[in-house]
């Protein structure tokens, strides 16, 4: 597998999706009237397909809106953590600034 890493990433992702496209185009080009009249498709079928896909939209849009609220919580527990953490690197330093300013001015 070392040999992959070889490889321009541009011309390696440029190489996928040519592939893919192929691939997608060919079989929808092949497929296409013989799935038409395999199922049957009439002007009728668009709307159960549009009922499947406006469903499929809400329940898509729901968990986006999950997701999004989800990553907001997130970033505002490690602005926490990060605050926490700065203000403890903060009193480490000045603890440690004063011991080293007593430690140079103590007279032994």
């Amino acid at each position: 597998m070392i040999w992959v890493n070889d490889f321009d990433p541009f011309l390696s992702g440029s190489i996928i999706i040519i592939t893919i496209l192929f691939v997608a185009v060919s079989g929808l080009l092949l497929l296409r009237n013989r799935l038409h009249n395999l199922l049957k498709i009439t002007p009728e079928t668009n709307d159960v397909i549009n009922g499947f896909f406006s469903g499929g939209g809400v329940i898509y849009s729901l968990i986006i809106g999950l997701v999004a609220i989800s990553a907001w919580q997130n970033r505002d527990a490690v602005d926490v953590l990060a605050n926490k953490e700065a203000l403890s690197i903060a009193t480490l330093y000045r603890s440690s600034s004063l011991l080293v300013v007593r430690e140079l001015f103590s007279t032994t």
